[in-house]
């Protein structure tokens, strides 16, 4: 702020500062510290001081001035529009850094349970994959198909004979299938912060919904297009069905398009991404599809994300065209 000038009592002071708020400038007047007698005229923006120093002047000659009078009425519209507007950025402000931690407490028994049926399907999976001998490992790999296989969307490469004949439940339970522990530990480490905030916020049967539809979707997609790298995104029609696919990764996906389209879209709800939750999502999915990291779920990823983005902007839009 800027100092033009001291005019010699309140009511003028204040009669001065509504005719300049209703030409658009804002100014504060306020008692000087030094002079009782006096009140000081500060310029908020530096681009209106010229501008007010003139129409100071011409007021210090001549106050009585019509134009100086009535401006009261709209001087306070203008301002209670300005408090309306600052009480609605302060609803909608959200500092990521520090709410994340503060929306993780509460009840999240659903976020608990998927971690431990990922937990007990890993545990009994992958503890019989061991053995170092060719035989050894054959045996293991025999045991560990035996324990994941019932819960494949699919075994067959063609069709979808086990859910036409009933067992439903393999549409969804391949995001329990974990073919690693970096694999299992990276999608419960997002599945408990992502799922967390979901489920502390908008409630258990939110954050089921978004893991049933995002479950779904993601794993039959991968089924029928398993995309490897970015060239299979122009020719993803002619791609083959492939059965082993499994894993959180699209659901936490997902969570992760749910939470960024809340924050950005509907921050009152004190949800969001950090901007390095963010780039951290976003660059590990180009990474995945660069296809340097082998056979990686990119379909399921990148599935789970549109689901996600959907869920989260649908209720905002949906308000604006009710408007």
């Amino acid at each position: 702020m800027r100092l033009i000038g001291t005019l010699p009592d309140e009511r003028l002071a204040r009669q001065f500062a509504d005719y300049l708020l209703a030409q658009g400038i804002n100014i504060v007047v306020e008692e000087s510290s030094s002079d009782s007698s006096r009140w000081q005229v500060w310029v908020e923006s530096d681009d209106h001081v010229e501008q007010a120093r003139a129409e100071l002047a011409q007021f210090a000659v001549n106050s009585d001035d019509p134009k100086y009078r009535h401006n009261q009425s709209k001087a306070a519209r203008i301002r209670a529009q300005e408090e309306s507007r600052s009480q609605r950025r302060q609803r909608q402000y959200i500092d990521v850094r520090t709410s994340w931690a503060r929306q993780a407490i509460g009840p999240r028994p659903l976020t608990f349970v998927l971690i431990a049926l990922c937990c007990v399907v890993a545990a009994a999976s992958l503890s019989v994959r061991g053995g170092r001998s060719p035989a050894q490992r054959l045996e293991g790999m025999q045991k560990f198909w035996a324990v994941i296989s019932p819960l494949l969307i699919s075994t067959h490469l063609e069709g979808l004979p086990e859910i036409l004949h009933g067992q439903v439940w393999r549409l969804i339970t391949p995001i329990f299938i974990h073919f690693s522990i970096w694999h299992l530990l990276f999608n419960m480490l997002w599945l408990y912060e992502l799922g967390s905030v979901i489920e502390v916020r908008k409630g258990s049967l939110t954050l089921l919904a978004l893991v049933v539809v995002s479950g779904i979707t993601s794993n039959f997609l991968q089924y029928l297009w398993p995309i490897e790298n970015f060239a299979d995104l122009f020719r993803f029609w002619r791609l083959s069905p492939n059965p082993l696919g499994g894993g959180m990764s699209g659901v936490v996906y997902a969570l992760f398009g749910y939470v960024w389209m809340k924050g950005r879209l509907q921050p009152h709800e004190h949800m969001g991404a950090s901007p390095s939750t963010v780039l951290i999502m976003l660059v590990w999915l180009v990474v995945c599809f660069s296809g340097f990291m082998g056979a990686i779920g990119n379909t399921a990823h990148l599935t789970g994300l549109i689901v996600g983005v959907i869920f989260g902007a649908t209720p905002y839009y949906w308000r604006r065209l009710g408007r």
